[in-house]
């Protein structure tokens, strides 16, 4: 929290056992008879209102002043003329597109481009096209240069397609949006036949997904809002009757996951994440981040605690702490924001978390066990890097969930005041080696979130109506807020709430939680959809509380 927290509760199963089930739906749950906004339990609404933008110039004309038609190589430029074709909307608005011949070899091409000027933010870029004939071969591709291109081939039909470019990163400069063929592009074919094509309303736009409505441009950006609706699958949960337990529990037993119950936690504990797939008897487990500074300023230890799974944690007491970052290595600094894999090639265990050098450069390890109660660092840590995807992004505070033979990882980007939630995915069969998604989630200009200093601590979970919750802590100047989506699928749209965030500080009629809150942990159990939460006031004290409403 702050600047750091969250923690992983490892629900534990069988040790012996060689299947697990996957994040979500709950443990003891079952599915409600959920149909939609406005079920039980759900908002009547779900939707967005995004900004749109559109970076690119003179869109509805394809005018040759911002437009540029050229050739490299043995190709030649193509031919571009304004309003010759039908769009899908019926009008005459469309370019058509004369491509000249490729022969085989490398390096030639025949495009129609743009350069558009942008930021480093997240970007997405489309474009709708058809073809004359039916069956000619194009890309459409952005490049910072003309040697590193983000990139989509496609078979044209007769009929019009929407052909996109989804989730890069900005080049803080000049970014060239193209259309045509390419063979300097990856998967190019040996040649191209001359081809024409119907192009219409190109677009970059901000964000992870270029499906949103077209804004048209001039010899300007163009800037606006769209209300964005949820497939009929997804829905809002409705947390207005959120009852919080802060001092955990039904019968006000103490503190969740209690501090100071040795040198190792006396400053505190931090980050209820709690992972449901399974338990030894009755008895789960967790790995807490913990502390012995009292400003909080220094989580150098992972400690394990044992429990119910819901209300009632203790320190195990088995030799802890049992993960310890090591001086001038790269988690010689906070330990930080783990996370259970349902699923591990390593080892019958992986416990993912995010660690920081002395200079505050963040990657992703992994540590390892048999038992779940020993566990060894891995020798190939990190195993996702602070430059990994290209840049300096500095990946912390993960978040794992499972689809059929793929890991999924949330994670921040920029350490722990990241402005972005981006994902990262692994095989099970190799789960040390992880690429990246690109962004997940992120805010924008006018959304409650849009002054934070950081997006951080993200969770994610299937639920038992099948689709997935997402949540995320706003860190502010002096206080943090608990932020909410929900999507189909962990590579799927997410939409997130922009009223306003679901938590905040003053949320819980107690005057105990104070500025920091954050580092939810979202499941279902025997009827009770539960929120574990971790309460920082900066000093002296860090621990984890719950609160719970009826699950539909």
């Amino acid at each position: 929290m702050r600047l750091i927290l969250v923690l992983v509760l490892a629900a534990i199963a069988p040790v012996h056992a060689t299947a697990r089930q996957p994040y979500g739906p709950g443990f003891g749950g079952s599915a409600g008879s959920f149909t939609g906004p406005g079920s039980p339990g759900f908002l009547a609404t779900c939707s967005t209102v995004a900004n749109i933008n559109n970076f690119l110039l003179q869109t509805s004309t394809f005018s040759t002043s911002n437009w540029t038609t050229a050739a490299t190589g043995s190709g030649t430029a193509p031919t571009l003329t304004a309003n010759a074709a039908v769009a899908p909307d019926s009008t005459t608005t469309a370019a058509r597109l004369a491509l000249s011949a490729i022969p085989s070899g490398t390096g030639s091409s025949s495009t129609v481009y743009q350069g558009a000027t942008v930021d480093g933010n997240f970007l997405s870029g489309a474009v709708w096209m058809r073809g004359e004939a039916g069956g000619e071969k194009v890309v459409l591709a952005v490049t910072p240069d003309g040697t590193n291109f983000t990139y989509t081939w496609v078979t044209l039909t007769t009929t019009w397609q929407q052909v996109s470019v989804n989730n890069w990163q900005g080049n803080a400069g000049t970014m060239y949006f193209e259309i045509g063929v390419d063979q300097r592009v990856p998967t190019a074919a040996g040649s191209y036949p001359a081809a024409t094509i119907d192009i219409w309303h190109p677009q970059i736009n901000y964000g992870p997904d270029a499906a949103v409505p077209y804004l048209a441009s001039t010899t300007t950006a163009a800037s606006g809002t769209a209300t964005l609706n949820c497939p009929a699958s997804l829905a809002f949960r409705d947390f207005s009757t959120l009852t919080y337990n802060a001092t955990a529990g039904p019968s006000g037993n103490g503190h969740v996951w209690p501090q100071n119950t040795g040198a190792y936690n006396s400053g505190g504990v931090s980050n209820p994440y709690f992972y449901t797939g399974a338990k030894i008897g009755s008895t789960y487990y967790a790995l807490a981040n913990s502390t012995t500074s009292a400003d909080h300023n220094g989580w150098h230890t992972q400690i394990l605690y044992s429990g119910d799974g819901m209300y009632s944690w203790t320190d195990a007491g088995l030799g802890n702490p049992v993960i310890t970052g090591t001086a001038g290595t790269w988690n010689d600094h906070y330990l930080l924001h783990g996370s259970m894999a349902p699923s591990c090639s390593l080892a019958t265990w992986c416990y993912y978390y995010s660690a920081m050098t002395s200079a505050s450069v963040s990657s992703i390890g992994v540590a390892t066990s048999s038992d779940l109660v020993h566990w060894t660092q891995y020798s190939g840590n990190p195993v996702i890097t602070a430059t990994q995807n290209g840049s300096a992004n500095d990946p912390s505070l993960p978040s794992i969930v499972q689809v059929g033979s793929t890991l999924h990882m949330c994670s921040s980007q920029g350490d722990n005041f990241g402005m972005y939630l981006v994902r990262w995915q692994a095989p099970t069969s190799n789960t040390a080696t992880w690429t990246w998604g690109g962004q997940l989630l992120g805010h924008r200009s006018g959304d409650w979130d849009d002054t934070v200093a950081g997006m951080i601590d993200c969770f994610w979970f299937q639920n038992s109506h099948g689709f997935y919750e997402i949540f995320y802590t706003a860190l502010f100047s002096s206080s943090q807020k608990i932020g909410y989506a929900v999507a189909q699928c962990p590579t799927c749209r997410v939409f997130k709430r922009q009223d306003a965030p679901i938590i905040t500080s003053a949320s819980p009629a107690t005057p105990q939680l104070g500025e920091y809150i954050g580092d939810v942990v979202a499941y279902e159990n025997a009827g009770l959809f539960i929120i574990t939460m971790t309460y920082d006031n900066a000093t002296n004290t860090s621990f984890g509380f719950v609160a719970t409403m009826t699950d539909h």
